[in-house]
Order: C-alpha cells, then structure tokens, then sequence
C-alpha cells in the first residue's frame, strides 16, 4: 500500500475519533435528580409564569411531603406525581398559607418518577430517581 494512502487513511481515522470525542457532550443528558431517604429536593418551574415552586421531603419509609409555594397566584397549578410509566399517586392536600399548599402521600416504590405541574396550557415536568 503507497505510503500516501496510508497516512490519509490515518489522519481520516484519528479525525473521526477526534469528531466522535468532541460530540460525546452532545449526546449525554444531564443526570437527574436523586432523593434519598431523610432528604429534600428542591424544584422550581422555569415555564410557569409566575414560577411555582416545590419541594420534596421523604422519611424514612418513602412517605412524601410537598410544599408548594405560589406566590402571585390566586390559586395553586395542578401537581400531579407518579411514577415513570405508572398511575398517578394519591395526595392529601392541604393549605397552609396563602400562597403555600401542602400535600403528603406514600411512594409505591424506588426509581423514577415525574412531578408535573400545570396551568391552563402551560405544564412543565420534573423527573427524579427515588433511592432505595
């Protein structure tokens, strides 16, 4: 093999592994949140206008606590949670304030779950792994 094809070949080869390296941060997302037991997580809406606010306490037998604070709302958006893939869990709601509700319920099981919230049409979603 001629000595030229050779080199073009290696410098074809050593560019497309460059061009495959330089993508990797294309291709990987951002990690989800992870709540443990005895912690909070703390989400707040970027698309809801005014933003919404939620945050996530669990104890130690994955019974849930939310606090949702709307302020500039006359009425709290619709929070649904649930599992990936799965029916939406019970909440029993609570007001607390104003412009704070409180919700608490009992998490079926560890993995993946999204917290949604919605207002008319704008809804925003959170995904979050629940640790064993």
């Amino acid at each position: 093999m001629n000595p030229r094809y050779l080199a073009l070949l290696l410098l074809v080869v050593m560019l497309g592994f460059a061009g495959l390296m330089a993508s990797v941060g294309f291709l990987v997302r951002e990690p989800l949140p992870v709540i443990a037991r005895h912690h909070t997580l703390e989400l707040e809406s970027t698309v809801l206008e005014p933003p919404v606010s939620v945050r996530l306490a669990l104890d130690g037998g994955h019974q849930v606590t939310l606090v949702m604070a709307y302020p500039g709302r006359e009425a709290p958006p619709e929070l649904v949670l649930a599992p990936f893939d799965g029916a939406p869990l019970r909440l029993d709601w609570e007001g607390t304030a104003s412009a704070q509700a409180q919700a608490s319920g009992q998490l079926t099981r560890p993995g993946r779950w999204e917290l949604s919230l919605s207002d008319g049409p704008q809804r925003e979603s959170f995904a979050f792994i629940v640790q064993e």
